[in-house]
């Protein structure tokens, strides 16, 4: 019984290393997002004609951020 329980604490302890590698990559790819963030906002005003395709976009991709961070 003692091999068991030393084995789910070994899978729990692997996950648990899964999951803080995942969250410093996401930690990571936030900057990435905040520098595109940075370029559409530069672009809408160098391009106001783009304004609105720009903005869509960015909203898109927040949202689907907004919704990983949410899911871990």
């Amino acid at each position: 019984a003692r091999d068991g329980t030393r084995e789910d604490g070994h899978k729990l302890h692997k996950r648990w290393l899964r999951h803080q590698a995942f969250m410093a990559e996401l930690a990571q790819n936030k900057e990435w997002l905040e520098k595109i963030e940075r370029e559409g906002q530069q672009l809408m005003q160098e391009k106001p004609e783009l304004a609105a395709s720009v903005r869509k976009k960015l909203g898109e991709i927040r949202q689907c951020w907004a919704e990983l961070e949410s899911t871990t």
